[in-house]
């Protein structure tokens, strides 16, 4: 079962931190286009997500934050490096 949930942390970690600082980055390269309100929007709507995401990993799997966390940075990382 440990295996498991380290497992499933790390994907769900990844996934929802790949995307949503993709988003974040992504919305702040298109500022001039899509609009000041538009890019806020949008950024407050993944920092909303992302933040609910760290709250529910401290609160309810405090076991597997450090997992959480490091995958979350590596998909911060890879977010900023894919970006051109």
């Amino acid at each position: 079962m440990n295996v498991f949930m380290h497992i499933l942390t790390i994907i769900v970690s990844f996934v929802v931190g790949l995307f949503g600082f993709s988003q974040i980055v992504g919305s702040i390269q298109w500022a001039n286009r899509r609009g000041i309100p538009m890019t806020l929007f949008t950024m407050a709507l993944w920092i909303i997500i992302l933040v609910a995401y760290v709250f529910a990993v401290l609160n309810w799997f405090p076991a597997y934050k450090m997992t959480a966390f490091v995958i979350l940075g590596i998909s911060f990382l890879l977010s900023l490096r894919h970006q051109e």
